[in-house]
């Protein structure tokens, strides 16, 4: 049977396309090895927005292969592309022929692969779907893939709203970090990134508003940082020093690593976690290592 389902957002549906270009990803097994690719691709241009794909496993016969590539004919030329990991020598040369005769923009992940791995051992590949190959000598795990996909997109939420960027996406996050400067929110949410956890982070500052979708979020996703007073000043100059090192223009603000600048915010980061009982923490980062803090998140937040 053939499997065919949207997949959004680099491979992730809860998220519209946002880019008026269509892949098709055919394969004559599940689609996850295109669909890891594919991902892995499609990271790197997701400034550009994000097309629209669908996956079509289980593709070994060529009545199948015959309703897709006419389903590929609708679209022009600079708008589509096939993305396919066919290995049978006969659906490879359907492929070839009807992406040719169709002037469809065709790539299949395989083929170049096959022969190259082919030439190194010296033998011709058997043409053998990889789902029918778990017995092999290497086995894939769908829990392995589905961990991956889970930390790769994780990671690239946290780069889209580090520092408060982005604040509209909140609602999508795993959890939103909040803290003085140099408490760590930023490199705390990093981590939890890496952990698959869908993390943003905000610096709080008395001389700037708090956003009002801190305030919307569910309580108990918003975790907040704190810090002994001397080590957060010790830590301030230990960052201007380095910029003064590196030479690198400093765009705090004049008192930055005052100690009574540091004390004012801290009055005003305390009266804002009494006006909101509800926030998880404060959890004291002084002592704790990057991995402590970031274990004592996931405990405050029940994951």
């Amino acid at each position: 049977t053939r499997l065919q389902r949207d997949v959004r957002a680099s491979l992730d549906d809860t998220r519209a396309p946002t880019l008026d270009k269509v892949v098709f990803i055919v394969s004559d097994g599940t689609g996850e090895t295109a669909k890891l690719v594919m991902s892995k691709l499609l990271v790197q241009y997701s400034d550009f927005g994000v097309p629209t794909v669908k996956v079509f496993g289980q593709v070994t016969k060529q009545e199948q292969l015959n309703d897709i590539m006419q389903q590929a004919g609708t679209f022009e030329k600079d708008q589509f592309l096939i993305f396919c990991t066919l290995v049978d020598p006969v659906l490879c040369d359907l492929m070839e022929q009807m992406a040719k005769t169709l002037d469809i923009r065709k790539i299949n992940l395989m083929t170049d692969l096959l022969k190259s791995v082919g030439d190194w051992l010296g033998s011709s590949a058997r043409g053998i779907p990889g789902d029918d190959m778990l017995g092999g000598p290497l086995k894939t795990q769908s829990a392995v893939n589905a961990n991956f996909f889970k930390m790769a997109e994780a990671v690239q939420f946290v780069q889209q709203h580090i520092s408060g960027l982005n604040q509209q996406d909140w609602p999508q996050a795993d959890v939103v970090i909040v803290g003085l400067g140099r408490s760590g929110t930023e490199v705390v949410a990093t981590y939890l990134g890496q952990l698959g956890i869908r993390a943003a982070c905000l610096s709080i500052s008395p001389g700037e508003p708090v956003p009002r979708e801190l305030f919307l979020m569910p309580p108990e996703k918003v975790v907040v940082l704190s810090m002994e007073l001397e080590a957060l000043v010790q830590r301030r100059k230990n960052q201007l020093l380095e910029l003064e090192r590196r030479r690198a223009p400093s765009f705090f603000e004049g008192g930055y690593a005052d100690r009574e600048r540091i004390e004012f915010e801290a009055e005003f980061m305390s009266d804002l976690v009494r006006k909101n009982p509800e926030w998880r923490g404060p959890i004291d980062c002084t002592y704790r290592a990057v991995n402590e803090c970031c274990s004592a998140v996931i405990r405050e937040l029940r994951i």
